[in-house]
């Protein structure tokens, strides 16, 4: 078990994001679902872009 401490505005947001059912039907359900997404997005393989090298052409 993990305990967050939140304000009391971001307690409303996550109620009212639950009253909507999306990402779960409580605060906590919807909160957990955050944090949980947070983390993957943390602790995921970066993905670069590496960029094409091209020699410059001699004159």
């Amino acid at each position: 078990m993990v305990h967050v401490t939140i304000s009391v505005q971001t307690e409303r947001v996550l109620a009212e994001i639950a009253k909507k059912g999306i990402y779960g039907r409580s605060a906590a359900e919807v909160a957990a679902r955050f944090i949980d997404q947070a983390l993957e997005k943390f602790t995921g393989v970066p993905k670069i872009a590496i960029p094409t090298i091209r020699r410059a052409s001699r004159k």
